[in-house]
């Protein structure tokens, strides 16, 4: 006959496992997922937590950990998520990366540097770019508006000893 540290036990080990993501996040003022858990029980509207400042919206079949509250079934939250079909495997011991299913990474290299990889090969900055440092290139430069270095512009300079001494007229 079970005793009352059975039942106890038992909440415990119901506390927290492994699911699966079933479908995609539910947004909402608290997001939600449907996961199924370990011995296949459906569960919907799980609330999904994540780090102040991180959002994903894991892909169906990533997996997860859930927490329920009291060993409660009725009161479980998704509180990790990881997908092993897309994250990077080539990392540095200590490096962390940002991946998407597509292939785009951010990494935070060992040496402190940031490598940014993405999937096609063009990255987009809106914004200002300030560099303190150099900037090299094995491609061309290409810019909208105009390019200064210093105050010399590239679409308006004028070179002060064109013909007989005078000044030239802007590039053309």
């Amino acid at each position: 006959m079970p005793g009352p540290m059975d039942s106890i036990m038992r909440r415990i080990n119901m506390t927290v496992g492994a699911c699966r993501i079933l479908n995609r996040i539910i947004e909402g003022t608290t997001p939600t997922v449907q996961v199924v858990v370990s011995g296949g029980a459906q569960m919907d509207g799980m609330t999904f937590m994540q780090q102040y400042g991180f959002v994903s919206k894991p892909l169906p079949g990533a997996d997860a950990i859930s927490l329920f509250f009291a060993g409660d079934h009725n009161r479980g939250t998704v509180i990790a998520s990881n997908d092993q079909r897309y994250r990077p495997k080539k990392l540095g011991d200590g490096e962390v990366a940002i991946y998407h299913k597509s292939g785009t990474t951010v990494i935070l290299k060992n040496d402190g540097s940031v490598e940014i990889n993405p999937s096609d090969r063009k990255c987009v900055l809106n914004g200002n770019l300030k560099v303190d440092g150099n900037v090299d290139t094995t491609g061309d430069v290409r810019a909208s508006g105009d390019v200064k270095a210093g105050s010399v512009s590239l679409q308006s300079h004028k070179h002060s000893r064109g013909y007989q001494n005078q000044p030239t007229g802007g590039p053309l």
